[in-house]
């Protein structure tokens, strides 16, 4: 397989052992690519592992797709499959309905999680805005500059640095919390500028200013400027800085 192709399907059980420059590229069988892949559409219908780069326009998922080395592309879609990204995520939007496993980098202009959505991941991840509706699990750190989440699962993300943090559950959803723990999301340790939380257990909380509503269990609140808690919140430290 070499030279440029403007558009190919690969079925069956295959090892590509050469560099491929394509148009559109799409995986039904169950492909090794163990060189650097270069196209402008990638969609993954079966299963995929990429040994080399993977650089492309647009990578839909909808099978299996392993990612071993870096990935740059401008947009990932995730539609019921699943990935593994090994190496480092560089791309301007992420949309998932479906499984992410993160173990580098991810740099993203958007990451949108759907309701269906998991993001499981100890990657540093740096992003503009975040938007989860399903559930994110980082032993790791987030860095973006809005962050909300709307679910009625549990995420937690261990560090996380952000402007503009909005936890809630949403409204005539039946909550999916496993065990004794009703929190949307917990964590170690947030800086914000302003937040407005509900049904959170964090360990520090540096803000400006934050609405603490009901549910949220925190250890230590430093704050700037103003803090409202609502009844049904706990804090156990309150300071000004």
């Amino acid at each position: 397989m070499t030279g440029k192709f403007d558009g190919i399907v690969l079925d069956g059980r295959e090892t590509i052992n050469e560099a491929v420059d394509i148009g559109n590229l799409n995986v039904t069988g169950q492909i090794l690519f163990t060189r650097n892949v270069d196209a402008n559409v990638v969609e993954i219908t079966g299963q995929a592992q990429f040994g080399s780069w993977l650089t492309c326009d647009k990578l839909t998922i909808t099978g299996e797709c392993r990612a071993k080395s870096d990935v740059m592309t401008q947009h990932i879609k995730i539609r019921g499959g699943t990935i593994w990204f090994y190496d480092k995520v560089y791309t301007e939007s992420i949309l998932s309905s479906g499984e992410i496993t993160a173990y580098d980098v991810i740099r993203s202009g958007r990451i949108n999680l759907n309701k269906d959505a998991m993001l499981d991941t100890t990657a540093k991840i740096k992003s503009d805005v975040l938007k989860v509706f399903g559930k994110i699990r980082s032993t790791s750190s987030v860095k973006s500059t809005e962050i909300h989440i709307v679910s009625s699962k549990q995420s937690e993300i261990r560090n996380v640095v952000t402007d503009i943090l909005v936890v809630r559950r949403p409204e005539n959803e039946e909550l999916k919390f496993e065990g004794k723990k009703k929190y949307t999301l917990t964590s170690d340790f947030i800086d914000c500028i302003e937040a407005d939380l509900s049904a959170c257990y964090i360990g520090q909380l540096y803000c400006d200013s934050a609405i603490i509503r009901s549910g949220c269990v925190i250890d230590e609140l430093l704050y700037n400027k103003e803090v409202e808690i609502e009844p049904g919140a706990v804090v156990e430290r309150l300071v000004k800085a």
